[in-house]
């Protein structure tokens, strides 16, 4: 039992073992001339192990200042709403609702048509769609 609990503790080591960077043609032919780190922004905060900078795109291959600011701006920003969305969510689907608001209203995205019967709903919806 000992050496099964340790074989388990020393294979899940390796999922945080540091991984070989390789980058490759389409036929699958290492590029020994082209090195990943040499891409503009290659250095830059966030872009680490395995993937690097991720770009597959090549939205920021020429090396624009201005345009990787403004996508890492929509980056952080859309990643912030999405929290705040998944935290909404689940602080509805646990029963807690805003002060006055209708018991009979559902929770998930159920609740879109019950809202619709509502002025108050309405409203909500109005914001939501400016």
């Amino acid at each position: 039992m000992k050496i099964i609990s340790i074989a388990l503790v020393a294979g899940t080591a390796v999922a945080f073992a540091p991984s070989h960077r390789v980058n490759t043609n389409n036929n699958g032919g290492i590029l020994a001339a082209e090195k990943v780190d040499d891409r503009p922004f290659a250095n830059a905060l966030g872009a680490q192990a395995p993937l690097g900078l991720w770009d597959p795109l090549g939205i920021i291959a020429d090396g624009d200042q201005k345009t990787f600011d403004h996508f890492r701006e929509q980056e952080i920003k859309h990643g912030r709403i999405s929290m705040l969305a998944i935290a909404g969510y689940l602080t509805t689907a646990a029963g807690l609702r805003f002060p006055n608001m209708p018991a009979d209203i559902p929770d998930g995205l159920a609740a879109f048509p019950a809202l619709l019967q509502t002025d108050d709903g309405k409203n909500v919806l109005l914001q939501m769609t400016a």
